[in-house]
């Protein structure tokens, strides 16, 4: 694409141009005359141009400039690279202007003395990318989406070895599973469900029945490790944590994978190449190896493309500094509720994201689909205080119910960059009813406030450490916070307005009316039950979506009335021009648009009513979703008010999107199910495997002290002791048990018992009374910042004491001489102002990262080669299953001893039985050891020879 939009243009812009010009000169001079005051005859010689001299030394000229510059026609460069990385000068001429940018292009961006040097270089470059998902209760249909978008990857992976090796990347992935086991020590009927969907998964991405190779099973410390080998040779582990050995819950699966991936695996590595190559700087080397290693955190329902993965990459590789890197997550589901989330993800997104990656760092990179630097992530002051259990309850708030923003938290302080590339999109599944979507949120706004306020508190530290945030950017975020601290008595100013405009009410009476319903239900948060609070929430969100239609009818009289150019109109007029122009701006995302006045009817139950259940609700760390999910089932929806206010347009919808399970799927179970009865293995249905048990130690983990709660009998119950064997000899992974390696086997134990011992006394302290004493504090002062904020503007409706008036000339609103005195109130117009402010400083950072995104998507584009010969080369077929499965081995044994398995190693043949049982068993292999190092020694030589 760099020759296309680079080059090609380069070349012909000159020539054209003069030829143009030629024409113009001999057959329309009067053309260039008339419009351009060029007079051909005076300024140039028409003579000298008929006679076609000219043309020999300019075709010379052109053929000398390009043979000088020629290595822009063998680009080398990154996409998305730098202007100090492409240009010598950072300046241009404006009169020779392609020559100038042809002359200016540098040659090449990696500078490398030797072929020997710059084959180690490009080895060790190749990124390496670990997909690591964290699991619980997903449904069948989560599971399927996930590893369909695994097997996606894998297939991509392998395929740009060769097509595209400038673009090529390693792949592994990880799943942890918590809670994978019952107290009998079966395996949940969860896990069943995941053995199940990897065969349909991988069939349906083959679009023919295909056999992963394995699971090999590796007992642990922890659980149980499977391993897989995909069809393109990539491994595939699935951990299964079970909650009585250690601690379950994502952020602790995060520590796993982060500690286990950069912590041994890369230290074993480092040791090997140390010892591969004495003369080799190790400390740059793996420096380099940990830059070029990331982390691609994935939810258990996320689905995404190979596409999306390769532009996380190029912000990565843009940029050495970038810690994490986000893509656009797109809501998907049926429903007014998910409606509405796709119209607030879109907003989110389009505005507040890319004002955020524009002005400074996106604050927020979501654990469903973001990409994480290794070197960053093991940073001390980032992984060292990320394990830290929570000795408070400020710190619950910050660690356990936000654990994606704390991490992002931790690198912005530490100078790390997080951007956002609007280019790499990934579907997740949203909350479908009321109560799960409120109880989501209620985790999501505390922990938002929370890490905001810890970056704000410590602003100077954070503009010293970090070049990419500046104290303009701490304004920024100063004034969004002050804009969500005062936003519900904003909402109910709005309504009293409304009441005064609409219903013909006096100030006092329309406060009172609008002020009540939020008392009320503030205080029915603070004394009543969960289940109570999300019936008056769902109530109070109905009767606020008929309040805002009189809003609605409020601004319209208002712009007929008085005129429409009052603030109020302008603003809301202002508002959906911006929202129309982004989607415009977002031509495959648009129809995100049409949800928009669902979105508006229901804002005082986003900025109201949910701020206070979540605020009231802030000593209440449950999770609050998947909590009662089967297996095999899609998720039932509840009944709320908004459903049944939309439940016509919302049947019609669920009708014709509903993603039920196909004959085909359901005959593929069926088959499923009767090969495993034959094998003699236990089946359980989902109809008779009981739910499983949470843990009781960590507070975070709790569930809400509610006699409706149907988790607070589990969670005081203690596990049973796990003593029986059938989830090693008959669980539904069937394949071979193996010994692990004793390094990696003596690595999880230490790791379980530093950090993830889910006995350990740090994670028995109760909490519970300071979540309820900093509950009463936050509820406390934002009833008092509220109450303040609506008395002040009370008094300046109520007393009028700067009412501001404008003179327009406006004649149909105006008096005999055409003025209209429109008076406004000041601390309103003040208010609309600096909401206005803040959107139009989002639309202009918007328009900024459009143009980025645009860029980025244009240099990713692949023109079509009619003359390429790049082919695939796939693994032969004629291997036998024994060799194959020896070969596999190898590699496992290679992963948990040396840390990778990319390095040279002998045929299956060369492997007798003996050796074999010692891969079998993870016994030390002196005699396999001695083998592998004799094949790279071997393989050394012959390269040496050949150089």
């Amino acid at each position: 694409m760099q020759i296309f939009s680079f080059a090609i243009p380069c070349l012909l812009s000159t020539p054209i141009a003069s030829g143009i010009m030629a024409y113009l000169c001999l057959r329309r001079g009067d053309f260039l005359s008339k419009n351009f005051n060029f007079d051909c005859d005076s300024d140039c010689d028409v003579n000298y141009l008929k006679s076609n001299y000219y043309l020999v030394p300019a075709s010379l000229w052109i053929l000398s400039l390009y043979w000088t510059a020629g290595h822009i026609w063998f680009p080398k460069q990154k996409r998305i690279a730098t202007i100090e990385s492409l240009f010598v000068n950072p300046f241009y001429c404006g009169i020779l202007l392609e020559q100038d940018l042809v002359l200016n292009r540098k040659r090449d961006q990696d500078k490398v003395q030797t072929q020997e040097d710059k084959k180690k270089f490009d080895k060790d470059n190749i990124p390496m990318v670990y997909a690591c998902a964290t699991m619980w209760h997903e449904s069948r249909m989560e599971m399927k989406q996930l590893l369909k978008s695994l097997f996606r990857v894998d297939k991509d992976q392998a395929e740009r070895e060769n097509q595209y090796p400038d673009d090529f990347y390693r792949f592994e992935v990880h799943i942890f599973f918590d809670d994978a086991y019952k107290d009998n020590g079966c395996v949940n009927e969860f896990v069943t469900e995941l053995n199940s969907v990897i065969d349909e998964a991988t069939s349906k991405r083959n679009s023919e029945r295909i056999d992963l190779e394995g699971p090999y099973k590796f007992p642990t410390c922890y659980g149980e490790q499977k391993v897989y080998k995909m069809p393109e040779g990539n491994f595939m582990f699935i951990h299964l944590k079970d909650k009585t050995k250690i601690r379950r819950k994502k952020r602790w699966s995060q520590v796993m994978y982060m500690y286990y991936l950069l912590g041994y695996r890369l230290q074993m590595e480092r040791e090997y190449m140390q010892k591969k190559d004495n003369n080799v700087d190790i400390d740059d080397l793996f420096k380099m190896k940990a830059e070029n290693t990331f982390i691609l955190a994935l939810d258990g329902d996320v689905d995404f493309t190979p596409g999306a993965v390769r532009i996380l990459i190029d912000r990565m590789k843009k940029d050495k500094t970038v810690g994490a890197a986000c893509g656009r997550i797109h809501s998907i589901g049926n429903g007014p509720i998910v409606w509405y989330q796709k119209f607030e993800y879109a907003i989110a997104h389009w505005l507040q994201k890319a004002t955020e990656h524009v002005l400074g760092c996106v604050l927020c990179s979501p654990g469903c689909f973001s990409l994480f630097r290794g070197s960053a992530l093991m940073d001390d002051n980032v992984m060292g205080k990320y394990v830290q259990v929570p000795t408070n309850a400020t710190e619950v708030l910050m660690y356990d119910l936000g654990e994606d923003r704390w991490l992002c938290t931790l690198l912005l302080q530490q100078g790390y960059r997080v951007d956002y590339a609007a280019g790499a999109d990934a579907f997740t599944n949203a909350p479908e009813g009321f109560n799960e979507f409120f109880q989501q949120r209620k985790r999501w706004g505390p922990s938002t406030l929370a890490n905001i306020m810890a970056l704000l508190q410590n602003w100077e530290k954070v503009v010293k450490e970090n070049p990419n945030i500046s104290w303009l950017y701490i304004i920024y975020l100063g004034s969004l916070m002050v804009s969500t601290i005062i936003g519900p008595s904003t909402i109910l100013m709005l309504i009293a307005g409304a009441f005064v405009t609409v219903f013909d009410l006096s100030i006092v009476n329309a406060y009172i009316a609008s002020v009540i319903p939020g008392v009320l239900f503030f205080v029915i948060c603070l004394v009543c039950t969960t289940k109570v609070q999300l019936i008056v929430a769902q109530v109070l969100s109905g009767f606020y979506v008929i309040i805002m239609m009189v809003v609605m009818v409020g601004l319209l009289i208002t712009a007929l009335t008085q005129s429409p150019y009052h603030p109020s109109v302008i603003f809301l007029l202002g508002l959906v021009l911006i929202f129309v122009v982004a989607a415009v701006l977002h031509p495959r995302e648009w129809v995100n648009i049409l949800y928009g006045f669902l979105y508006f009817v229901s804002i005082p139950s986003g900025f109201l009513v949910q701020v206070i259940y979540s605020l009231c609700n802030l000593n209440d760390v449950s999770w609050g979703t998947r909590e009662n999910s089967t297996p095999g089932k899609e998720k039932i929806k509840e009944n709320g008010v908004l459903s049944n206010i939309f439940s016509p347009v919302s049947k019609l919808v669920n009708n014709s999107f509903r993603r039920d399970s196909s004959d085909k799927e359901k005959l593929f179970l069926n088959l499923l199910q009767e090969t495993i009865s034959m094998l003699g293995h236990k089946n359980q249905s989902a109809d008779s495997v009981s739910k499983c048990d949470l843990p009781s130690g960590d507070v975070a983990d709790q569930p809400p002290k509610d006699e409706n709660s149907t988790h607070e009998k589990d969670a005081q119950t203690t596990p049973k002791a796990n003593n029986s064997k059938c989830w090693i000899d008959e669980g539904p992974f069937q394949g071979e048990k193996l010994t692990m390696n004793e390094n990696e086997s003596k690595f999880w134990q230490d790791l379980v018992e530093r950090y993830l011992d889910p006995k350990d006394v740090k994670m028995k302290k109760d909490l519970t009374g300071e979540l309820k004493e900093l509950r009463n504090n936050v509820c406390s002062g934002m009833a008092l910042v509220n109450i303040l904020w609506i008395t002040v503007n009370f008094m300046f409706q109520f007393r009028s004491p700067t009412v501001v008036t404008f003179q327009l000339p406006i004649e149909d609103y105006g008096d005999e001489h055409g003025i209209y005195e429109m008076k406004i109130e000041m601390l309103g117009l003040l208010f609309i102002i600096f909401f206005l402010v803040l959107l139009l400083i989002q639309f202009c950072g918007m328009v900024m990262h459009r143009l980025g995104t645009f860029i980025h998507l244009v240099a990713i584009t692949e023109l079509w080669n009619p003359i390429s010969t790049k082919q695939i080369n796939r693994p032969p077929k004629n291997e036998s299953v024994q060799s194959i499965e020896i070969s596999t081995l190898i590699q496992i044994r290679q992963l948990q001893e040396y840390g990778t398995k990319y390095i040279s190693t002998p045929s299956s043949s060369e492997i007798n039985s003996e050796q074999t049982e010692e891969l079998r068993h993870g016994q030390s292999q002196p005699n396999l050891r001695h083998r592998l190092s004799k094949s790279e020694t071997s393989n050394r030589t012959n390269k040496s020879s050949e150089h």
